[in-house]
Formats: structure tokens, C-alpha cells, sequence
């Protein structure tokens, strides 16, 4: 069936919201956990967590294979990153119930870089983006899942990574 309003039962809203640089969605995300004391912040890859440890110590955090429902019932989830793969993405998402999904990414990402990720950050600096300026757009979360729907076609069989770039080493083929 189709819904009157355009929003299906049970679909998670996704929010991107990108920075130029790692440094400048660190910092975001700092000044989100002091506003937040209650947020829950989840990565996919075990570098990524550690580095989330060091950086927002009194957050709440989770790696995405340890993460259950009962986790986030009633409390503001922020994903670090993006994982590679769309489809994993939807599977803890449709775990966890989500109605709100807010990715925080930043342009000098793997997952970015494999789509022209320096050529985006000179765009952004040419047209006078600051650093800390975040980006975000129902588009930019589409174009978003276009990339994970594409690497998901050059993938046959996805081996396991401790971070974003050891995944595009081992599963992408240059």
C-alpha cells in the first residue's frame, strides 16, 4: 500500500550532515555530546571507536554489531560514519527501530575519497565553506546511498576491516 503523507511505517528518516574535514566533524560532534549528555553514538569499525573513546569520554558508545534496541529507546543516536555497505546500514537501522538516523561524515573519508573526495573539499573551499560549516541536504543523503548501492556492486565477498580505509583496501578492487 501506499502512504497518503509519503512516509512509510517503520522507515528510519536519515540526516547526513558532512564536514570538510575529520577534525572540523570531531569537533561538531564534541560540542553535540555537551549539549547531549544523553547521546548515543555508534561507528561501525573498531578504530573508528577507539577514536570516539578518546575524543568524547562520558559519551555513550557502541559498535554497530553490539548495539541492541534497548540500547537507544528514547535517546538522541548519532552514527560517526557511514559503513560501506547500504545494506548493513538498513539491517541495524530496521534493528534498532529507529524513527531519526544522524550520520555525521566528513568529505576526507574513505568512503568519500573513493567518489572524488579531494576534488569536493577544493570545490567547498573555492566557494568559501568554512571548516566547521556542516553540509546538509536531502540530496546529499541520496547521493550518499547512490555510492553504497554502486560499491555494493563491486563487491563479491566483503572481508572484515578494523577501520573505513582497511575495508576499501580489502574489498575494492583498484
Amino acid at each position: 500500500m501506499f502512504s497518503l503523507f509519503g512516509k512509510k511505517k517503520g522507515k528510519t528518516k536519515i540526516t547526513d550532515r558532512i564536514f570538510i574535514s575529520s577534525g572540523a566533524k570531531q569537533n561538531a560532534i564534541q560540542q553535540k555530546i555537551a549539549n547531549d549528555p544523553g547521546l548515543i553514538i555508534i561507528t561501525w569499525f573498531d578504530e573508528s571507536y577507539n577514536q570516539v573513546k578518546r575524543m568524547a569520554s562520558g559519551a555513550e558508545i557502541y559498535l554497530a554489531k553490539e548495539i541492541a534496541s534497548h540500547h537507544v529507546q528514547n535517546k538522541n543516536v548519532l552514527f560517526f560514519e557511514h559503513y560501506p555497505l547500504l545494506t548493513k546500514e538498513c539491517e541495524l537501522l530496521q534493528k534498532l527501530q529507529l524513527n531519526e538516523a544522524i550520520f555525521y561524515s566528513s568529505l576526507d573519508e574513505p568512503i568519500f575519497m573513493h567518489f572524488g573526495g579531494e576534488k569536493m573539499i577544493s570545490l567547498m573551499e573555492k566557494m568559501g565553506v568554512s571548516e566547521n560549516e556542516v553540509i546538509e541536504h536531502p540530496m546529499i543523503s541520496a547521493a550518499i546511498k547512490n555510492a553504497q548501492e554502486k560499491i555494493s556492486k563491486e563487491i563479491i565477498v566483503e572481508h572484515a576491516a578494523q577501520c573505513q580505509a582497511e575495508w576499501f583496501s580489502k574489498n575494492i578492487m583498484k
